[in-house]
């Protein structure tokens, strides 16, 4: 594999000082298998003699080069980011004909079958609307960090969140990542299925991905939070799911959902992707409310998560949305920034410090 890559003279050549040896990576068991690599347990042994255990990704077909080129470039991306709610790439395994990337291992697994084995204890209390609150803050406190560096996620998910020992949430799975600036806005050509039930529709329609993109995407997975990993438009088909988020629609929110919580989802499903919450201000919204995800494991049928066009039209002449525990309505043309400390607004919070968004 190393040697196809010299020939080629690819860009991801640079991987190699992320190589390591051999003998120092040992595969134990199967973890979970998706649509384009399978995951193993391992442990690495370090230069230092210490062993950890690791996560060890693998293209689904060994014998498919381009699948092993999508899992390079993949590690890639990953080896250019360093921050708490990343997850971090270790390293690569090229010779011999191998293709493995190697990150740390995330103990709890993925954040929807967290979500999803947790359901019962909704109802206990023992997860909560705090617990809740500071999943969505590490997520979006990663999601911010990709921002600053013009990459969009692409396939934000519970599914491609993972949850450390510690319960820091860490996004994962980069696949589908790409740099605005590379890309320069030309349409995305998918070569498999497509995350369908997680795009937005200017994506869907276009091809094209935006930083507000990855915005929708995060809403679906604040609904799947709040849920407790419930599937997104459940009644429909994936054919027909793409039409109906085309025509404004999105998922179903449940019956108890808060006022302000639902004006929050209101904001980040807007079809004008400009009228989208930025990953820095939800952060901020998220941080200053830390109880503002309320548990709603039990989904309720009997509503279409569907807006009209007129009625985004006059949700977006309000622009209503939630700083904290309180109401603001501000217009779209004032920045959250500019109304950081307008205290007649009911806004008190202070601009984000550096140190809090988890760079390193």
């Amino acid at each position: 594999m190393r040697l196809v890559l010299e020939q080629r003279n690819l860009p991801i050549s640079c991987l190699f000082d992320y190589e390591l040896p051999e003998d120092s990576v040992r595969i134990y068991r199967p973890l979970g298998e998706g649509a384009f690599g399978k995951v193993y347990l391992g442990e690495y042994l370090k230069k230092e003699g210490c062993v950890f255990a690791v996560a060890i990704k693998a293209a689904r077909d060994p014998k498919n080069l381009n699948a092993k080129l999508e899992l390079l470039k993949e590690a890639e991306i990953m080896k250019q980011f360093k921050h708490v709610n990343i997850l971090r790439l270790i390293g690569v395994l090229t010779q011999h004909d191998k293709c493995q990337i190697v990150t740390e291992f995330m103990m709890y697994g993925n954040l929807k079958d967290y979500l999803q084995d947790r359901r019962h204890l909704a109802a206990k209390q023992e997860i909560n609307a705090t617990h809740l609150t500071r999943m969505a803050v590490d997520i979006s406190r990663g999601l911010t960090y990709l921002a600053t560096l013009n990459y969009v996620h692409g396939d934000l998910a519970c599914r491609n969140c993972l949850v450390h020992e510690t319960l820091t949430i860490k996004l994962a799975d980069f696949g589908f990542c790409k740099n605005l600036v590379d890309q320069n806005y030309n349409p995305v050509v998918y070569s498999g299925p497509m995350p369908v039930r997680w795009m937005s529709p200017e994506v869907l329609s276009t091809g094209v991905y935006h930083l507000q993109s990855d915005i929708w995407s995060f809403g679906v997975v604040l609904y799947e939070i709040i849920t407790f990993g419930a599937h997104p438009y459940s009644t429909l088909d994936d054919y027909k799911v793409q039409d109906y988020i085309r025509s404004g629609g999105f998922p179903t929110l449940p019956q108890n959902v808060p006022s302000k919580l639902e004006a929050l989802f209101l904001r980040i499903w807007s079809l004008n992707k400009d009228d989208r919450p930025s990953a820095l201000e939800l952060f901020e919204i998220l941080t200053a409310d830390p109880e503002l995800l309320h548990p709603s494991p039990e989904e309720s049928p009997s509503r279409l998560g569907y807006i009209s066009f007129e009625a985004q039209k006059r949700q977006s002449a309000r622009s209503s949305f939630v700083i904290g525990s309180k109401w603001a309505s501000i217009p779209k043309t004032q920045s959250l920034h500019k109304c950081a400390h307008n205290t007649k607004q009911g806004i008190t919070f202070s601009a984000t410090q550096p140190t809090l968004l988890g760079i390193t």
